[in-house]
């Protein structure tokens, strides 16, 4: 209705028809704010409200500044994209700490950093139970319990 863009720091300062979306440092006087608390029409989402955890986040973001990615930041430089989700992942180092594992290793080494202890090892009962979960979205069987718990070995994990 407005010619109103969101997709770039350029178009919210340039804003619609009414003007300017945003004001950066000074939320109250963004439209952006005006428009998702009702203050003015139309407003915004047309949907219903948004939680005010989110407004929130939108006041503090534009009182801030309204800092936004610098273009070249999703640009190459000497061939290498440089915006995170284009770099290629990198192996992090292993903590070095007693784990069986180097997934347990990450965790022992932030709890020996923050002083915590770590867990009891759950029932085999809530183990089977999470894996399902997690896996499946649903529920395990009473069967599937029950042979999960009935065998000993390590290697029923």
């Amino acid at each position: 209705m407005s010619d109103l863009r969101v997709g770039t720091r350029e178009a919210l300062l340039k804003g619609g028809k009414g003007g300017p979306a945003i004001v950066p440092g000074d939320a109250r006087a963004s439209r952006l704010i005006q428009a998702v608390t009702k203050v003015i029409e139309p407003a915004m989402p047309p949907t219903g409200p948004i939680p005010t955890e989110e407004i929130a986040t939108l006041r503090k973001w534009i009182n801030g500044g309204a800092d936004w990615p610098k273009a070249d930041a999703l640009s190459e430089k000497g061939g290498e994209k440089t915006w995170w989700a284009f770099r290629r992942p990198v192996r992090p180092e292993v903590p070095d700490v007693d784990a069986p594992n180097p997934i347990d290793a990450f965790i022992a080494a932030r709890l020996d950093e923050k002083g915590l202890p770590a867990s009891k090892e759950a029932e085999p009962s809530a183990l089977v139970r999470r894996a399902y979960f997690d896996l499946h979205g649903l529920p395990p069987t009473h069967e599937d319990v029950s042979r999960f718990v009935a065998d000993p070995s390590r290697d029923t994990w």
